[in-house]
């Protein structure tokens, strides 16, 4: 007798159904793993969950938590959960302000992120806060781009945070904005650029309303036409330092032998607040450099009451040199 096998409407019916067996327990697996997350979160903060949403930070790559008015305590908590994220690029914590408080929640972050690239820290008043950041910053490799503007970060605090930068192996963007941290703070920012570290990597950097003055501007210009210092800035903003004429001529100087600035905002600094005479003999001495100097494509003196003299002499500079350059008044 010829042995008799299932039929194909049989086979069919036994593969559906251990398809859809398979599929449930899937599905079963999933909302077990969700009700674990939310467990998880709400357990740590009552309302950290309604703060941040439907995020599960041990799994995203990318974290944006601007604006969500998160306290020192819940910052803890997303500390510990994202110390378990093997995988995470970018953090945005920006104008939370859990202040100086929350600094070793985010120092916790960067070392348990390995492959954190972007971190956003503006607006959080962490004032001396930022020093307990400075050593996990200055071993971090894959950190690129790092924003602590307008957190009140004094000359002292800066000074630590300097010393991390010119450590700091990849650092490619570094914004201290709006932290009136003075001459000194100026001067040690100029210390960090003359390493070989921060040197071969930074890019842009944005020192916009530091009120670094005369002495920090001269020693910033100093650090990056420094000899035997191979430096890749393209972008540095200065607007509102109060740099003057003095400031001036040093930015100008540097820019004779700088080949690789793209980028030079010096708006709103005092330069032309001395007289025509001061004003005059830096426009000079800049007229000059921007001949020499052909990598440059934008200078930004908006706000400075530049003598007559000065703008034209700047203008024929301008219209002699080989590359383009966009000069604003």
């Amino acid at each position: 007798r010829k042995a008799r096998f299932p039929s194909g409407l049989v086979l069919a019916r036994w593969w559906l159904s251990l398809l859809l067996a398979r599929t449930d327990m899937l599905w079963r697996a999933a909302i077990v793993r969700r009700s674990t997350f939310v467990r998880r979160l709400t357990s740590l903060s009552p309302h950290l969950w309604s703060k941040i949403g439907q995020i599960d930070l041990q799994k995203t790559t990318s974290v944006d938590l601007c604006g969500k008015g998160l306290r020192a305590t819940e910052m803890d908590a997303i500390a510990l959960e994202l110390s378990e994220n093997t995988q995470l690029q970018r953090l945005d914590l920006t104008a939370n302000g859990f202040g100086g408080d929350g600094a070793p929640a985010v120092s916790q972050i960067v070392r348990s992120c390995p492959t954190l690239e972007v971190l956003a820290l503006g607006n959080n008043n962490l004032r001396a806060g930022v020093v307990t950041l400075a050593e996990a910053l200055a071993t971090h490799e894959r950190l690129r781009v790092l924003h602590i503007q307008a957190n009140v970060v004094g000359p002292s605090s800066v000074k630590t945070l300097a010393t991390a930068i010119a450590s700091a192996p990849g650092l490619e963007d570094l914004d201290l904005s709006s932290n009136a941290f003075g001459p000194v703070g100026g001067v040690a920012i100029a210390e960090a650029l003359a390493s070989s570290a921060s040197a071969s990597s930074l890019e842009r950097l944005d020192l916009t309303a530091c009120a670094v003055g005369m002495r920090g501007a001269v020693a910033i210009a100093q650090a990056l036409s420094g000899e035997g210092v191979a430096h890749r800035l393209r972008s540095i903003e200065m607007t509102t330092n109060f740099i003057g004429p003095d400031g001036l001529s040093a930015f100008a100087t540097m820019l004779m032998g700088n080949t690789t600035l793209e980028e030079l905002s010096l708006s709103d600094n005092a330069i032309g607040e001395l007289g025509d005479r001061d004003t005059g003999t830096c426009g000079q001495a800049l007229a000059a450099a921007l001949e020499m100097n052909q990598s440059l494509r934008v200078l930004d003196l908006t706000f400075n009451n530049l003598s007559a003299a000065a703008t034209q002499a700047l203008v024929a500079a301008s219209a002699r040199r080989a590359v383009p350059l966009e000069l604003k008044f």
